[in-house]
Protein backbone atom coordinates (compact mmCIF):
# COMPACT_ATOMS: atom_id res chain seq x y z
CA UNK A 1 0.00 0.00 0.00
CA UNK A 2 0.99 3.43 -0.24
CA UNK A 3 -0.10 6.83 0.51
CA UNK A 4 0.88 9.80 -1.22
CA UNK A 5 3.72 7.96 -2.50
CA UNK A 6 5.09 6.98 0.79
CA UNK A 7 4.83 3.02 0.58
CA UNK A 8 4.27 0.12 2.88
CA UNK A 9 4.69 -3.92 2.93
CA UNK A 10 2.24 -4.74 5.59
CA UNK A 11 2.36 -8.27 6.96
CA UNK A 12 -0.38 -9.85 8.64
CA UNK A 13 1.42 -11.65 11.96
CA UNK A 14 -1.37 -11.52 14.23
CA UNK A 15 -0.56 -15.29 15.25
CA UNK A 16 2.62 -14.13 16.16
CA UNK A 17 4.51 -17.28 14.37
CA UNK A 18 6.84 -14.26 11.91
CA UNK A 19 10.07 -13.35 12.72
CA UNK A 20 11.68 -10.85 10.58
CA UNK A 21 15.74 -10.32 11.31
CA UNK A 22 17.53 -6.95 10.29
CA UNK A 23 18.95 -8.83 7.10
CA UNK A 24 15.68 -10.22 6.48
CA UNK A 25 14.21 -6.75 6.27
CA UNK A 26 16.96 -5.00 4.48
CA UNK A 27 16.45 -8.02 1.99
CA UNK A 28 12.86 -6.93 1.09
CA UNK A 29 12.74 -3.54 0.76
CA UNK A 30 15.35 -3.55 -1.78
CA UNK A 31 13.84 -2.01 -4.82
CA UNK A 32 15.89 -3.95 -7.31
CA UNK A 33 16.00 -7.51 -5.70
CA UNK A 34 13.54 -7.44 -3.59
CA UNK A 35 9.99 -5.99 -2.88
CA UNK A 36 10.64 -2.76 -2.19
CA UNK A 37 9.39 -0.16 0.95
CA UNK A 38 9.73 2.79 2.77
CA UNK A 39 8.69 1.28 6.18
CA UNK A 40 7.37 -2.46 6.45
CA UNK A 41 4.43 -2.90 9.11
CA UNK A 42 4.30 -5.73 11.24
CA UNK A 43 0.38 -6.17 12.18
CA UNK A 44 0.12 -8.12 15.40
CA UNK A 45 -2.99 -8.39 18.30
CA UNK A 46 -3.26 -5.94 20.96
CA UNK A 47 -2.08 -6.90 24.30
CA UNK A 48 -5.24 -5.24 26.24
CA UNK A 49 -9.05 -4.69 25.83
CA UNK A 50 -9.22 -1.15 24.86
CA UNK A 51 -7.43 -0.96 21.68
CA UNK A 52 -7.83 -3.24 18.39
CA UNK A 53 -4.66 -3.61 16.98
CA UNK A 54 -0.56 -3.47 17.66
CA UNK A 55 1.85 -2.96 15.13
CA UNK A 56 5.54 -2.57 14.84
CA UNK A 57 7.14 -0.44 11.95
CA UNK A 58 10.26 -0.77 10.70
CA UNK A 59 12.79 1.35 8.24
CA UNK A 60 14.01 0.19 5.01
CA UNK A 61 17.62 -0.51 6.87
CA UNK A 62 16.02 -2.63 9.23
CA UNK A 63 15.57 -0.20 12.10
CA UNK A 64 12.42 0.33 14.34
CA UNK A 65 10.39 3.34 14.38
CA UNK A 66 7.91 4.55 16.84
CA UNK A 67 5.43 6.59 15.02
CA UNK A 68 4.11 6.46 11.30
CA UNK A 69 1.03 8.69 10.41
CA UNK A 70 0.69 7.41 7.11
CA UNK A 71 1.63 4.01 8.44
CA UNK A 72 -1.23 4.07 10.23
CA UNK A 73 -3.40 5.62 7.68
CA UNK A 74 -2.64 2.91 5.30
CA UNK A 75 -2.99 0.16 8.70
CA UNK A 76 -6.36 1.13 9.22
CA UNK A 77 -7.55 0.49 5.52
CA UNK A 78 -6.00 -2.84 5.36
CA UNK A 79 -7.79 -3.86 8.15
CA UNK A 80 -11.16 -2.56 7.27
CA UNK A 81 -10.84 -3.84 3.49
CA UNK A 82 -10.08 -7.51 4.40
CA UNK A 83 -12.68 -7.35 7.08
CA UNK A 84 -10.31 -7.89 10.16
CA UNK A 85 -12.79 -5.53 11.64
CA UNK A 86 -16.57 -4.15 10.51
CA UNK A 87 -15.17 -0.81 12.93
CA UNK A 88 -14.19 2.55 11.06
CA UNK A 89 -12.94 3.72 14.53
CA UNK A 90 -10.02 1.65 15.26
CA UNK A 91 -7.63 2.51 17.31
CA UNK A 92 -4.29 1.20 16.87
CA UNK A 93 -0.93 1.54 18.92
CA UNK A 94 2.82 0.57 18.58
CA UNK A 95 5.37 0.85 21.47
CA UNK A 96 4.93 4.22 21.82
CA UNK A 97 2.04 5.51 20.25
CA UNK A 98 -1.97 5.62 20.34
CA UNK A 99 -3.73 6.33 17.03
CA UNK A 100 -7.34 6.62 16.38
CA UNK A 101 -8.40 6.06 13.05
CA UNK A 102 -11.58 6.81 11.31
CA UNK A 103 -12.45 4.78 7.70
CA UNK A 104 -14.29 7.90 6.33
CA UNK A 105 -14.50 7.01 2.78
CA UNK A 106 -13.14 4.29 0.34
CA UNK A 107 -9.21 5.02 0.29
CA UNK A 108 -9.85 7.88 2.60
CA UNK A 109 -8.89 8.21 6.43
CA UNK A 110 -8.75 10.44 9.21
CA UNK A 111 -6.49 10.33 11.85
CA UNK A 112 -6.04 11.47 15.61
CA UNK A 113 -2.01 11.70 15.88
CA UNK A 114 -1.85 12.44 19.36
CA UNK A 115 -0.73 15.83 20.83
CA UNK A 116 2.48 16.98 20.32
CA UNK A 117 5.38 17.58 22.57
CA UNK A 118 7.57 20.62 21.72
CA UNK A 119 9.86 20.39 24.33
CA UNK A 120 11.05 16.84 24.22
CA UNK A 121 13.85 15.52 26.88
CA UNK A 122 17.05 14.04 26.37
CA UNK A 123 17.07 14.55 22.56
CA UNK A 124 19.29 17.74 22.48
CA UNK A 125 23.05 17.24 23.13
CA UNK A 126 24.99 20.21 22.66
CA UNK A 127 22.43 23.09 23.29
CA UNK A 128 19.73 22.98 26.21
CA UNK A 129 15.72 23.16 25.33
CA UNK A 130 14.26 26.65 25.33
CA UNK A 131 10.88 27.79 25.51
CA UNK A 132 10.76 29.73 22.44
CA UNK A 133 11.03 26.21 20.57
CA UNK A 134 13.61 27.85 18.34
CA UNK A 135 17.40 27.02 17.85
CA UNK A 136 19.77 27.43 15.70
CA UNK A 137 22.85 24.63 13.57
CA UNK A 138 25.68 25.60 11.20
CA UNK A 139 25.50 22.34 8.59
CA UNK A 140 27.57 22.14 5.75
CA UNK A 141 28.72 26.15 6.36
CA UNK A 142 24.77 26.92 6.26
CA UNK A 143 22.95 28.37 9.29
CA UNK A 144 19.50 27.11 9.95
CA UNK A 145 17.17 27.45 12.92
CA UNK A 146 15.03 24.56 13.55
CA UNK A 147 12.33 23.65 16.12
CA UNK A 148 11.83 20.45 17.66
CA UNK A 149 8.77 18.31 18.28
CA UNK A 150 7.83 14.81 19.51
CA UNK A 151 4.55 13.30 18.09
CA UNK A 152 5.20 9.30 18.82
CA UNK A 153 8.77 9.85 17.31
CA UNK A 154 10.83 13.10 16.60
CA UNK A 155 11.17 15.86 14.36
CA UNK A 156 13.55 18.49 13.73
CA UNK A 157 11.08 21.67 10.94
CA UNK A 158 13.57 23.85 8.98
CA UNK A 159 11.40 26.56 7.56
CA UNK A 160 13.20 27.75 4.13
CA UNK A 161 12.46 29.84 1.61
CA UNK A 162 12.63 27.36 -1.09
CA UNK A 163 12.52 24.16 -0.38
CA UNK A 164 13.32 23.16 -4.55
CA UNK A 165 17.04 24.65 -3.60
CA UNK A 166 17.98 22.32 -0.42
CA UNK A 167 19.88 19.09 -0.97
CA UNK A 168 17.34 17.32 1.54
CA UNK A 169 19.24 13.89 1.53
CA UNK A 170 22.55 15.57 2.08
CA UNK A 171 21.67 17.48 5.09
CA UNK A 172 19.24 15.56 6.26
CA UNK A 173 22.78 12.69 6.93
CA UNK A 174 24.91 15.83 7.88
CA UNK A 175 21.96 16.65 10.69
CA UNK A 176 22.00 13.63 11.90
CA UNK A 177 25.66 12.89 11.83
CA UNK A 178 26.27 15.93 12.83
CA UNK A 179 25.89 14.46 17.15
CA UNK A 180 23.44 17.49 18.04
CA UNK A 181 21.13 15.25 18.51
CA UNK A 182 21.51 12.17 20.83
CA UNK A 183 19.01 10.24 19.25
CA UNK A 184 18.38 9.80 15.18
CA UNK A 185 15.94 12.36 14.01
CA UNK A 186 13.72 12.94 11.21
CA UNK A 187 14.27 16.39 9.24
CA UNK A 188 11.46 18.32 7.49
CA UNK A 189 12.31 21.63 5.14
CA UNK A 190 8.72 23.42 5.23
CA UNK A 191 8.32 26.45 3.03
CA UNK A 192 5.06 28.60 4.06
CA UNK A 193 3.27 29.75 0.88
CA UNK A 194 0.37 31.00 3.52
CA UNK A 195 -0.88 30.89 6.89
CA UNK A 196 -3.55 27.60 5.11
CA UNK A 197 -0.80 26.45 2.96
CA UNK A 198 2.71 24.72 3.00
CA UNK A 199 4.89 22.53 0.98
CA UNK A 200 7.18 19.99 2.77
CA UNK A 201 10.05 17.88 1.72
CA UNK A 202 11.42 15.31 4.12
CA UNK A 203 14.23 13.21 5.22
CA UNK A 204 13.24 10.31 7.20
CA UNK A 205 15.34 8.06 9.93
CA UNK A 206 16.15 5.25 8.27
CA UNK A 207 14.84 5.47 4.70
CA UNK A 208 16.26 9.18 3.37
CA UNK A 209 13.85 11.76 1.75
CA UNK A 210 10.61 10.13 1.25
CA UNK A 211 7.55 11.51 -1.19
CA UNK A 212 5.37 12.14 1.83
CA UNK A 213 5.25 11.63 5.74
CA UNK A 214 2.33 12.25 7.74
CA UNK A 215 3.84 12.57 11.34
CA UNK A 216 6.20 15.17 9.52
CA UNK A 217 3.16 17.04 8.15
CA UNK A 218 1.95 17.06 11.55
CA UNK A 219 4.97 18.10 13.17
CA UNK A 220 5.57 20.88 10.80
CA UNK A 221 1.76 22.28 11.13
CA UNK A 222 1.89 22.26 15.11
CA UNK A 223 5.18 24.21 14.72
CA UNK A 224 3.53 26.64 12.44
CA UNK A 225 0.49 27.01 15.03
CA UNK A 226 2.84 27.20 17.78
CA UNK A 227 4.67 30.27 16.39
CA UNK A 228 1.08 31.75 14.68
CA UNK A 229 1.84 31.72 11.20
CA UNK A 230 -0.50 29.06 10.65
CA UNK A 231 -4.11 28.98 10.47
CA UNK A 232 -5.49 25.81 12.69
CA UNK A 233 -6.59 24.23 9.20
CA UNK A 234 -3.73 23.83 6.80
CA UNK A 235 -2.88 21.92 3.31
CA UNK A 236 0.37 20.23 3.25
CA UNK A 237 1.37 19.42 0.37
CA UNK A 238 4.50 17.36 -0.81
CA UNK A 239 6.19 15.61 -3.24
CA UNK A 240 3.68 12.69 -3.39
CA UNK A 241 0.34 14.74 -3.06
CA UNK A 242 -1.36 16.44 -0.20
CA UNK A 243 -3.05 15.93 2.62
CA UNK A 244 -4.50 18.17 5.74
CA UNK A 245 -4.20 19.12 8.95
CA UNK A 246 -5.93 20.61 11.70
CA UNK A 247 -5.39 20.97 15.31
CA UNK A 248 -7.65 23.20 17.62
CA UNK A 249 -4.82 24.37 20.69
CA UNK A 250 -2.92 22.21 23.17
CA UNK A 251 -5.36 20.59 24.76
CA UNK A 252 -6.49 18.24 21.59
CA UNK A 253 -4.79 16.37 19.51
CA UNK A 254 -3.80 16.84 16.02
CA UNK A 255 -6.12 15.55 13.36
CA UNK A 256 -4.90 14.38 9.60
CA UNK A 257 -6.72 13.68 7.09
CA UNK A 258 -5.11 11.43 4.38
CA UNK A 259 -5.83 9.06 1.03
CA UNK A 260 -4.15 5.62 0.80
CA UNK A 261 -3.90 3.72 -2.30
CA UNK A 262 -3.92 -0.71 -2.01
CA UNK A 263 -1.01 -1.68 -4.85
CA UNK A 264 -1.28 -5.60 -4.55
CA UNK A 265 -1.41 -9.18 -2.65
CA UNK A 266 1.62 -11.26 -2.25
CA UNK A 267 2.85 -13.97 -0.75
CA UNK A 268 6.21 -13.17 0.27
CA UNK A 269 9.05 -16.65 1.19
CA UNK A 270 12.09 -16.31 2.94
Amino acid sequence: MHSLGNDFMIINNLNNRIILSLLDICSISDRNTGVGFDQLLLLERSNNYTDDFYYRIFNSNGTEAMQCGNGACCLSQFLYKNRFTTKRNIIITTKKSIVLANIIGINKVKLSIGKPDFYPRNILDKIKLNKSNLYSMKINQKNFLFSLVFIGNYHCIIKVNNINSIQVEKIGLLINKSKLFKKQINITFMQVISNNYIKLRIYEVGCGETLSCGSASCAAVAVGIQHNYLSKLVKVELPGGKLFVSWSDLYYPIIMYNETKYVYDGVLNC
